[in-house]
């Protein structure tokens, strides 16, 4: 049996929107299910935990905030995810080919099956699409405490927020240095404006940060952008919708299974969009632990990759002191 969470709220109404447009469809169908509508994370949590146990699939109509606040519950209960995306950046359906229709990804969920996701721990929580230290995480924090956000929103520009957050913090953001742990393996970058540790090629609402991520390889993808100016960054920040920033010589990425962050200043992090404190930050890759119903496994929606993912690609001028 499904049960419905259904975040209202999600996207400035979009979740309750995208219920109403689903359930003709369910009783029409005369599917089996049961609706809740929690009013914030720790109700959604409730709801799980008080599920009937008939209920196989738990489906989550909202955003990646929405998912995330009831992940590390789903882990545990080992239910199956279904997702109608409902919010403003909606990057998590993005990367498993769900349409963003409610009725179209309704419609997987009808006939797809179950496939395993890796998430990101950090400490007791779980991440399904990213975590985000120093610039992003200062963006993130903005976009969720603007005006502007709802608005946007409502009218259907949610991802404008994190764009218009990302202008207003980058002339006052100052970048610190850092000390990265990968696997053990220590790399010392200065000037870092950030460092994004992705699961999901994108996040912000379609920006492909790590473009290589895949969600089920067993890998993180680390993004590291150090030593530029801020007209550099400003001139750079389009090439991220089509994941073409990787090449710049600022652009440091990697591969790893467990990352710590330490800083020379207390910096800002968000995981899936939601602000999470301050560095230092750690966080692990636990592989295939949430089971989301697609069409398809990362493999064959993105395309096989030769590279060996477990090798840390590493530049000349990465290593030590940079």
């Amino acid at each position: 049996m499904y049960h419905f969470l259904v975040n209202r709220s999600a996207g400035n109404g979009r979740g309750e929107k995208a219920w109403r447009e689903i359930q003709g469809v369910l009783e029409q169908r005369r599917t089996e299910y049961r609706v809740s509508y929690p009013g914030n994370a720790e109700e959604a949590v409730q709801h799980v935990r008080s599920l009937e146990p008939s209920v196989e699939t738990v489906v989550i109509v909202g955003g990646d905030g929405s998912v995330q606040s009831v992940l590390r519950e789903l882990m545990v209960r080992k239910l199956h995810v279904g997702i109608i995306p409902a919010g403003s950046g909606n990057d998590l359906a993005r990367g498993l080919n769900i349409p963003m229709t409610p009725k179209a990804a309704l419609e997987v969920l009808f006939t797809g099956r179950p496939f395993p996701v890796d998430v990101i721990r950090h400490g007791e929580q779980a991440y399904a699409t990213a975590i985000g230290v120093g610039f992003d995480g200062a963006v993130a924090f903005a976009a969720n405490h603007s005006w502007y956000k709802k608005w946007l929103n409502a009218l259907g520009l949610g991802r404008l927020a994190y764009v218009a957050a990302l202008i207003k913090t980058l002339f006052h953001y100052k970048p610190a240095d850092i000390e990265l742990i990968l696997d053990g393996r220590h790399l010392h970058l200065t000037k870092v404006w950030l460092i994004a540790i992705s699961n999901f090629p994108s996040y912000g609402g379609g920006m492909k940060i790590c473009p290589q991520a895949q969600p089920d390889d067993g890998y993180l993808n680390i993004c590291a952008v150090h030593h530029v100016s801020r007209l550099e960054v400003i001139r750079v920040f389009p090439k991220v919708y089509s994941g073409t920033h990787t090449s710049h010589p600022a652009v440091k990425m990697f591969t790893a299974k467990r990352v710590q962050v330490h800083a020379s200043k207390p910096l800002l992090a968000h995981g899936d969009g939601e602000s999470i404190g301050q560095s230092p930050i750690e966080a692990e890759l636990q592989m295939g632990s949430v089971l989301v119903v697609s069409h398809a496994n990362a493999a064959a929606r993105h395309g096989a990759k030769g590279s060996a993912k477990g090798n840390l690609e590493f530049s000349p001028d990465s290593a030590g002191n940079t």
